[in-house]
Formats: C-alpha cells, sequence, structure tokens
C-alpha cells in the first residue's frame, strides 16, 4: 500500500481503473489488443467469481456500494500472456442509506482521513511488487498470513496482506519504503493464481470487522490453481 492511500470514493473512477489496470500496465497496449481465448476468459470469470465469494459480508447496517462485475475483459494486450496474467476486484461497503452507497452519487473527493466513512477490498491477482510507506508494521498471529497495518488515524485503518511467496526488502534507511516482490514460477501456466495482495483500507470498526471475516482460506486455495 503505497504512502498517503485514501479511500477511493469516486464510483466511476475506481470501476474505470478497475477495468484498465492491465492495459494500463503494458504501457496501454503499445502493440495492440487481441481478443481472448477460451482459457483465459474461464481464469477471468472463475478467479474473479472465487474473490467475489471469499469478500465479507457488509457489517450490520451497512451494504455493497459497488463491486468489480463477474466478467471477462473484452480484449487484452498482446504479448500479455508473457507473464503471469492479473486481475483486480475491489469491492466497497456503506453504510445502508448513505447518500454515497447509492452509485448514482459521486461525492467531492476528500484527503481527511478522519472523514472515511466507508471502506474497501481491492485484491490484485498475481501482483508482481507492492511498495509499503515508512510506519509499516508487521502482523502476527495464528493464521495470519503476511500482513502488514499502516498507521493512520484513530478513525482509519488500513492494512495488506499478502499470499503467496513473497520476499520483503527492509532498507537500511528507516524513512525509505519497504519493497515487497513476488516470486512467479515461469514453469506455470500464465492462466495460474501464483501470488494474491489484498488491501482493505476504510473506518476502523468496519475494517477491523472484515479483516475477522475475510475467507483468507478460501484466498489461499486460489494459489497454483
Amino acid at each position: 500500500m503505497r504512502a498517503g492511500r485514501v479511500l477511493c470514493m469516486c464510483c466511476g473512477v475506481v470501476a474505470l481503473a478497475v477495468l484498465l489496470a492491465p492495459s494500463w500496465a503494458d504501457a496501454q497496449c503499445s502493440r495492440g489488443t487481441r481478443r481472448l481465448i477460451r482459457g483465459e476468459r474461464l481464469f477471468f470469470r472463475d478467479t474473479l467469481q472465487a474473490l467475489k465469494d471469499a469478500m465479507p459480508a457488509p457489517p450490520a447496517g451497512w451494504t455493497v456500494a459497488e463491486e468489480t462485475e463477474i466478467r471477462a475483459p473484452r480484449g487484452i494486450c498482446i504479448g500479455r500472456e508473457r507473464r503471469p496474467l492479473s486481475i483486480d476486484f475491489m469491492v466497497r461497503y456503506e453504510p445502508a442509506g448513505s447518500a454515497i452507497a447509492d452509485a448514482s452519487v459521486v461525492p467531492a473527493p476528500h484527503h481527511d482521513a478522519d472523514e472515511v466513512t466507508g471502506a474497501q477490498i481491492l485484491v490484485t491477482v498475481n501482483a508482481p511488487r507492492e511498495l509499503f510507506d515508512s510506519a509499516v508494521e508487521r502482523v502476527t498471529g495464528p493464521g495470519v498470513p503476511l500482513a502488514f497495518r499502516h498507521a493512520r488515524g484513530d478513525r482509519s485503518a488500513s492494512f495488506d496482506l499478502l499470499l503467496g511467496d513473497w520476499s520483503i526488502f527492509q532498507p537500511d534507511d528507516p524513512m525509505a519504503a519497504v519493497e515487497a516482490m513476488a516470486h512467479f514460477d515461469t514453469d506455470l501456466a500464465y492462466t495460474r493464481v501464483q501470488s494474491i495482495l489484498v488491501q482493505v483500507d476504510g473506518a476502523t470498526a468496519p475494517v477491523n470487522q472484515m479483516m475477522a471475516a475475510l475467507d483468507v482460506a478460501a484466498l489461499e486455495q486460489l494459489l497454483g490453481r
């Protein structure tokens, strides 16, 4: 989770970013795009459905305001099959009855963590790396995978969970960013899940509930699938 990352509250921007993430990472498909083959379509649909099934139910009095649609993209960048295929899934929760919970309402953006009222989970399958700010803390406990908590105000919380084979690089400079690198097996098919990055961010109470209710075991079963 990058330094200063705040809860994204703009529905249209989030949906567009999730849809275009793989293409954007390929320099906007400089070689063009192609249609997906059947195996790729199944990988997208099956993986997205499994991610959705692993997400926690909304806390009492809350609702799902927005989530990624379970469908494969219309096209894919040429050459994308040269490395593990990445997939993003996002779900955003809001208190039931709030204006923000209505996907047709786009609230004004803000950057005050104390004003955060919602929460969101962003899952990236086959994430190659991630940078963390210097204030990150390792979370430990029975059944807890590689996880980090980020220093925030009393009213907001932020966690990252890394599933799969990762290496963590802690620089000597305590103010420098911490880097996580995923190790990919190049002998596996590119339509296999080799790493999963889960980012949970938002108001403290619902985030803590979601962390406890997230089906980590189901996510771990995706690895190598």
